[in-house]
């Protein structure tokens, strides 16, 4: 084999590129699969939120508590659903977001250190809900 080289195992390709994003829609708050696998498929997590900002945060727990959610199955299948209905629907004020419309996504970073994930309310895209149509 030519120099230079390094060995892609499934584990590792999933990690060398992706979208840290969140999805807000009238299902819930869906962290990309990039995101969750970079936070290290949490188990517990809490969530915060700065009004004035509007940034959305999740940061990754050890263990469960009053003030955390749970999440047994994080590391089977897509990314991690965040069902806080209460709280996505004052997410979606806060925005004027109309989630039986359009789902929204949110872009964000991970500070690795703090093993927070930052995502900016305002720096969004919207998509229509509606039926898709086939390609020609």
């Amino acid at each position: 084999m030519r120099e230079g080289f390094r060995r892609v195992t499934p584990e590792t390709a999933h990690g060398l590129y992706g979208t840290f994003y969140a999805t807000f829609s009238n299902v819930g708050i869906r962290l990309s699969k990039y995101a969750t696998q970079q936070m290290g498929f949490p188990e517990y997590i809490s969530i915060f939120i700065n009004d004035d900002e509007k940034v959305f945060a999740v940061q990754v727990d050890r263990k469960q508590t009053d003030e955390n959610f749970h999440y047994k199955n994080a590391k089977a299948g897509s990314g991690l659903l965040i069902t806080a209905h209460s709280f996505r629907l004052y997410v979606g004020k806060l925005m004027g977001w109309d989630y039986s419309k359009s789902s929204y996504r949110v872009d964000g970073e991970f500070d690795a250190d703090e093993k927070i994930a930052y995502f900016y309310l305002t720096k969004y895209t919207e998509k229509k809900v509606g039926k898709r149509t086939a390609k020609e």
